[in-house]
């Protein structure tokens, strides 16, 4: 799975459209490829060398720097590691399509690698990150697979966390809520269900969730009765 780059948006409405692609783009599109067979061979056949200017460079290593810190944080057991790692590859191919592209378009001049490009790329990496995380966060190990809920999902993070109260930022900053509103969706579903409470910093305005005493611990000492999850405990009182 870790060579997959996946692209898994929140669904929207959509309708039907039999409009043909007009002839100028069906041109547009003849006259790239063309162009783009030109850029990346020479006349005896030979692959053109791609190279960054200085301030491509610069943008690439603080790219490459901060995605492998990343990976370097992660757990070993964490299932985005793998994908995490073919990133740092696929990168650099997305920098050179996109090179070659802009190229062949007639919107970049320039033979060296930019850094608006390694910045596009950069944004399109980051993109399929996100994504990634929210495809392997959805997939629990185990056969058949089942699926973990947001809920399931923020409260075995907010456990992991130790249970330190957590606001809506929080949820977004690991890449479990993509907006504010997501995130109180799925916070005030956790408190409806019983599992957590909002609680007022002392002398801030600042609001933060809390598990509640009963589900915030990480092991269930002097028993062997495994804890449900959200969704069990929702069907067990249906």
């Amino acid at each position: 799975m870790s060579r997959f780059l996946f692209a898994y948006p929140y669904s929207k409405d959509t309708s039907y459209n039999e409009s043909p692609l007009s002839e100028e783009s069906r041109k547009q599109v003849a006259k790239l490829f063309e162009t783009l067979k030109q850029l990346v061979s020479t006349k005896r056949g030979r692959t053109k060398d791609v190279v960054f200017s200085a301030d491509g460079r610069r943008e690439w290593l603080r790219w490459i720097k901060k995605h492998q810190k990343e990976f370097n944080s992660m757990p070993e057991e964490h299932p985005c590691r793998a994908a995490w790692r073919k990133l740092e590859a696929y990168t650099a191919r997305l920098i050179l399509v996109l090179h070659v592209v802009r190229r062949a378009s007639g919107e970049l001049k320039s033979l060296q690698v930019t850094r608006g490009t390694v910045r596009m790329a950069s944004r399109l990496a980051e993109y399929f990150k996100a994504h990634a995380v929210r495809a392997y966060g959805q997939a629990r190990t185990g056969s058949p697979p089942t699926f973990l809920s947001l809920e399931e999902r923020a409260e075995s993070w907010i456990k992991k966390k130790g249970n330190p109260g957590v606001t809506r930022r929080d949820l977004i900053g690991a890449r479990i809520a993509h907006t504010t509103k997501e995130a109180s969706s799925v916070l005030d579903k956790l408190a409806a269900d019983g599992l957590g409470t909002w609680k007022q910093s002392t002398g801030q305005r600042v609001h933060r969730f809390y598990l509640a005493s009963q589900h915030s611990a990480l092991s269930t000492k002097g028993t062997s009765e495994v804890p449900l999850t959200p969704r069990q405990r929702r069907e067990k009182r249906q």
